[in-house]
């Protein structure tokens, strides 16, 4: 259910909103080659990608698993199974992942995003961040 209904909604929005800033960290034949790709896609250049337009289309589907996530009770609404973590968890925190490094942990889309729900996707993300790192 989520891979097929939740994931497509939050993703392409997402992506769109920062598809301009992925170039900034890319070397030059990588960045001709997911521009070019890219805008090739959805016709238009990835700049004029991302308005306000995808935040309309983002907020309310992440307002949806806002409220999966609710349904689950108090104490219970940070994981979409409740008690413990599954694929479709580890996808949304690797999308956050991504728009957190992308946008910068300052920039004004992150602390939107971040900050959507009252907080709750920056403590969605929170909760991931043990298993950024592994000791060998």
């Amino acid at each position: 259910m989520f891979l097929g209904n939740v994931a497509p909604t939050i993703s392409l929005p997402l992506l769109k909103i920062l598809f301009h800033r992925q170039c900034t960290g890319l070397n030059d034949p990588s960045e001709k080659y997911f521009r070019s790709t890219r805008e090739k896609m959805f016709g238009k250049k990835l700049e004029d990608m991302g308005g306000e337009e995808e935040w309309n289309k983002l907020e309310p589907a992440l307002a949806k698993l806002n409220g999966w996530l609710s349904a689950n009770g108090p104490g219970r609404d940070n994981l979409l199974t409740g008690d413990r973590i599954i694929f479709a968890d580890i996808q949304l925190a690797s999308l956050l992942i991504w728009a957190k490094v992308v946008c910068g942990e300052d920039s004004e889309d992150w602390k939107r995003l971040a900050s959507l729900h009252d907080g709750k996707w920056k403590r969605f993300l929170a909760q991931f961040e043990k298993y950024g790192a592994v000791d060998i």
